[in-house]
């Protein structure tokens, strides 16, 4: 289980700077912050001359010089920290603005900011030359785009610059605060399977993320592109909490939703009742999907059934300096002030960090794994498969990496979330007023598998619609 001090939003708003800050100087701040306190930027990329990093972050910075206007910080500013392939780091502006679109006066006075009038148009007088585009073959780039609710219709151009290879121009908005013309999204091509994203929001500020490019198409979350045929759709997962069935005379299915230890009781109860009916069939199917995690204690119970041999645990390793050191002090400092009879969470971290050099490693305990063992299960079930996808996170993969040593245990369906190698959030702000959230422990073994997830023995085909079908075949070979 994994800590976490911060709370990060995911949207992106207007960026607010101090009269004496520029986004260079964000840059900058945040850039050497990083290399100094960023446990996985020195297990991982070790220097701030390692090449690639070094080409990565001189044209950032040359991107950020040649925009005069700073209309794209966040989107470099965001750009460098998904280099870090930490989904716990993260920048998040310092002021949003929320514009309301029943109120007259505010909409005129929205609509002679400084956002809203700096928003690129292009002059679609026009726009019957796009309608053929309805009956085009589907795979490419250009094209009608559409949100799921219907709120904005696009259309995607090929418009080469320094900045886009391609634009998408709103057709039509459902919203007062956008109009037929205006620039909705820039993308920048990067390679030949990955494109930058500059999406701009409802209020007009900057959004930046990174787009697959696959087998002709934009794998482009909350848009679908007109003329395409859906995806094969899955069947539904279960939402229910946690959910027993038979499946067949020789097959059970456990859903479990969340590992959250606000619910452990629960969980508790429910694996009591259920595991009874579990020890009379030989294969079990474990549905982890969209399991964001919780507590590694809301899934002990299901080990004696899963485990087969002993094994190592992994070791957390804290990242010794300055900066990491105090952010821990004024965390338990502020646990404090709320509570006086609150102990504070740190006082061994501190301990441990200030006996060794700074910017280096210490790790939690003696530095030795811990040697896990758990009751067998002799009996039934004899063979187990763990169901999860892109949505399992955090405890949940916690559990996945115990299943990796389990020799009657199968690892079913697609690479999980990725939350699984570096911990202890802490957050500061900026000299500019926004908030950067950056990591301060390692996992010794499992930071490898941050950000790209852990990969499944038996990845599910991409045609398959019904996974629990395709995962209860698998235990019957």
């Amino acid at each position: 289980m994994k800590l976490f001090f911060a709370i990060f939003c995911c949207c992106s708003y207007f960026f607010s700077y101090a009269q004496s800050c520029s986004c260079l100087d964000e840059f900058y701040f945040i850039k050497d912050h990083i290399e100094k306190n960023h446990g996985g930027f020195n297990k991982k990329i070790g220097s701030t001359n390692e090449p690639a990093y070094k080409r990565f972050t001189d044209q950032l910075e040359e991107n950020i010089k040649k925009d005069k206007s700073e209309k794209y910080c966040i989107a470099w500013l965001k750009k460098y920290i998904l280099y870090l392939q930490d989904h716990h780091s993260n920048f998040t502006p310092g002021s949003g603005k929320v514009i309301k679109e029943d109120s007259a006066a505010a909409l005129e006075a929205f609509f002679k900011s400084k956002e809203y009038l700096s928003t690129e148009s292009i002059n679609l007088n026009n726009i019957s030359w796009i309608h053929p585009w309805k009956n085009r073959e589907p795979n490419g780039i250009e094209g009608i785009y559409h949100t799921p609710d219907s709120i904005y219709v696009v259309a995607m151009l090929k418009d080469q610059t320094d900045r886009r290879d391609y634009v998408a121009v709103i057709l039509d908005s459902k919203t007062k605060l956008w109009s037929q013309g205006q620039v909705k999204i820039e993308l920048k091509q990067v390679n030949d399977s990955l494109f930058d994203a500059f999406i701009y929001l409802r209020n007009h500020s900057m959004n930046y993320e990174q787009i697959v490019y696959k087998n002709g198409r934009l794998e482009f979350n909350g848009w679908n592109k007109l003329g395409i045929p859906a995806k094969n759709k899955q069947a539904a997962i279960d939402k229910e909490l946690i959910r027993f069935t038979v499946l067949d005379s020789s097959t059970t299915l456990l859903s479990i939703r969340s590992f959250s230890a606000a619910i452990f009781s629960k969980l508790d109860s429910a694996y009591k009742n259920v595991f009874p009916l579990i020890k009379k069939y030989p294969h079990l199917i474990i549905d982890v999907r969209n399991n964001g995690g919780g507590s590694d204690w809301s899934y002990n119970a299901l080990m004696p059934l899963i485990y087969t041999d002993p094994f190592d645990s992994d070791v957390v390793e804290y990242y010794s300096t300055p900066a990491n050191i105090k952010a821990y002090q004024d965390y338990d400092d502020q646990l404090k002030k709320s509570d006086p009879f609150t102990k504070p969470v740190f006082t061994n971290a501190i301990g441990a960090m200030n006996k060794v050099s700074p910017y280096s490693f210490v790790p939690t305990g003696n530095g030795k794994p811990r040697r896990i063992t758990y009751t067998k299960n002799n009996g039934f079930p004899e063979k187990i498969a763990v169901l999860y996808n892109r949505n399992c996170a955090s405890s949940c993969e916690s559990l996945l990496f115990e299943v990796m040593h389990s020799s009657k245990s199968l690892m079913v369906g697609e690479n999980s979330g990725g939350y699984t190698g570096y911990g202890n959030v802490m957050t500061i702000t900026t000299p500019c007023g926004n908030q950067l959230s950056w990591t301060t422990t390692v996992y010794r073994n499992q930071w490898k598998y941050e950000f790209v997830g852990i990969p499944p023995q038996y990845k599910i085909p991409d045609n398959e619609t019904d996974w629990v079908e395709y995962t209860r075949k698998l235990l019957h070979r």
